[in-house]
């Protein structure tokens, strides 16, 4: 009997409960009292659904919501509207499927009419063009023809009866009202740039050279800094529209790091081609006799005029690193890359090299840049070894006596630092070795033995772990080279095998 007072106690705590929401009269609500109106509520909301009642409800509802939706359109310019309509997306997300498509084709059916027959301020006619175009790919094709024969009559109003600014009017405010602030925006400027790449298409000359203008300095370069994020994408569809549109005036400001990309990308256009290396080899060419000439005057260099080769130097920098770590971008930069560092290796010159210790330690200062930009470029895409080995070596059959001997300095830092990719790509060089083995010899071709040779020697004195297959490597073609036997490339002492250097210097010996 002492037992039931504890029990009523017991069941007296679970009626009331701990507190776990407040209704409206500000009377707390207990875990089980909600976990009992859920259940009443889940089940007075199947049975209106078997009835239909729920389905009638909402629709009547959402039609005197988006009624009300459309009077404000006139008041605020679709201010409300289009608040309304990105709050409408993100929720209908959480529904099942069924009424997730059903929501989603009815903010579609509204997004459309408002854009569609009302005047819309540009501010917010970008927010809900944005919206609208993520829910129409969310849509199947069955969805969206509907909404297109709905639409196709509607869309054709605003030019007929002037009820709103005409599809040129519309841009050009979109463009002054807020693309051109937005690209100074740098959150917002990566997806602007987009916008803007696909607008090119539809201005006439004046206008796309002001916008092209404004994007190429919404992407200014500092010095030290990492490339910028979601760049590529922007400069990859420039390209498209560059080659797709022939009125199409892109430019290049070596300051700006969309503008500078975009530059070495139209060089993969052959229209463009050798008008963009022309005047790229004439802007670096400039940029470095500036900076030559300047050195005699301090103030000069340490001004923001004298800045601009450091930028551009830093821009080459970052392009390497890009070619390196987005396939994108060595797909679209990586040949126009190479192609304008040859045309700067053949820019003439009466500046003498020098040599000490069998490398080169000073020469024609653009040489010497576009020489450092093209090891970078081969040491960070090894795969392609082989071609820009051929390529490097070519360089030195046709260019003059001094180019040849950067070129050979060129290849000699490429074997000293990629030497397990060398050897990996043995028979591509396989082929070169015989090439230039059994070619007459001349100064080319003692060049780039040399070179070649000295690198592997370089390699193998560090004694690091492929000093083994350097050394197999070399004795293997010793034969083939009369004045470099295998005897007098490596020595004995104590068992132990040394490389010694075929030549002490880089040259000896010329013939003509």
């Amino acid at each position: 009997m002492q037992d039931r007072p504890s029990q009523r106690s017991s069941s007296s705590q679970l009626s009331t409960g701990t507190p776990f929401g407040t209704q409206n009269s500000g009377n707390k609500v207990t875990i089980d009292t909600f976990v009992h109106k859920f259940i009443e509520h889940g089940k007075e909301l199947e049975s209106k659904r078997k009835s239909g009642q729920e389905e009638t409800f909402v629709a009547d509802i959402k039609g005197r919501v988006f009624n009300f939706l459309r009077s404000t359109v006139r008041k605020d310019k679709a201010a409300k509207l289009t608040d309304f309509y990105s709050s409408w997306c993100q929720l209908t997300s959480l529904l099942d499927e069924e009424d997730r498509v059903s929501c989603r084709v009815a903010g579609l059916r509204l997004a459309l009419e408002v854009l569609s027959i009302n005047p819309v301020i540009c501010l917010y006619v970008s927010t809900l063009y944005d919206e609208a175009v993520k829910q129409i790919q969310l849509c199947d094709s069955g969805q969206i023809l509907p909404l297109l024969e709905t639409h196709s009559g509607t869309l054709a109003v605003p030019s007929l009866s002037n009820r709103c600014l005409s599809m040129d009017d519309m841009i050009e405010k979109y463009l002054d009202e807020r693309a051109l602030e937005d690209l100074l925006d740098v959150e917002q400027r990566s997806t602007t740039t987009s916008k803007c790449v696909y607008l090119l298409r539809v201005l006439d000359n004046k206008r796309l050279s002001r916008v092209l203008r404004e994007m190429i300095l919404a992407w200014p370069k500092k010095r030290g800094v990492a490339p910028a994020v979601g760049l590529m994408s922007c400069v990859h569809e420039m390209v498209k529209v560059a080659r797709d549109y022939p009125n199409s005036e892109p430019g290049m400001v070596m300051c700006s790091e969309f503008g500078f990309l975009l530059a070495f990308a139209l060089c993969s256009i052959d229209r463009y081609k050798t008008s963009t290396v022309l005047e790229l080899t004439k802007a670096f060419q400039k940029l470095w006799t500036f900076r030559e000439n300047i050195h005699e005057f301090g103030w000069i260099e340490n001004s923001s005029l004298g800045e601009v080769v450091d930028i551009a130097e830093d821009q080459v920098t970052c392009l390497v690193k890009r070619l390196g770590e987005d396939v994108e971008a060595h797909d679209l930069l990586s040949d126009p890359t190479v192609l304008l560092m040859q045309s700067l290796l053949k820019l003439p010159s009466t500046v003498e090299i020098t040599i000490v210790d069998g490398r080169v330690a000073d020469g024609y200062p653009i040489w010497l840049f576009a020489s450092k930009v093209l090891v970078k470029l081969v040491i960070s895409r090894r795969k392609e070894l082989g071609t820009h080995l051929a390529l490097i070596i070519e360089l030195v059959a046709t260019s003059s006596t001094s180019v040849s001997f950067i070129c050979v300095d060129m290849l000699v830092d490429i074997v000293r630092q990629c030497t397990l990719d060398v050897l990996n790509n043995w028979r591509e060089l396989e082929t070169l070795f015989k090439n230039i083995c059994y070619i007459r010899r001349d100064i080319s071709v003692s060049l780039v033995r040399t070179a070649v040779y000295l690198g592997f020697a370089e390699e193998g004195k560090r004694k690091s772990p492929m000093a083994g297959q350097c050394l197999d490597f070399l004795v293997s073609h010793a034969a083939t080279t009369p004045e470099w036997k295998a005897e007098t490339m490596c020595m004995t002492d104590g068992g132990v095998v040394t490389l010694v250097e075929p030549l002490p210097h880089l040259v000896q010996v010329r013939d003509f």
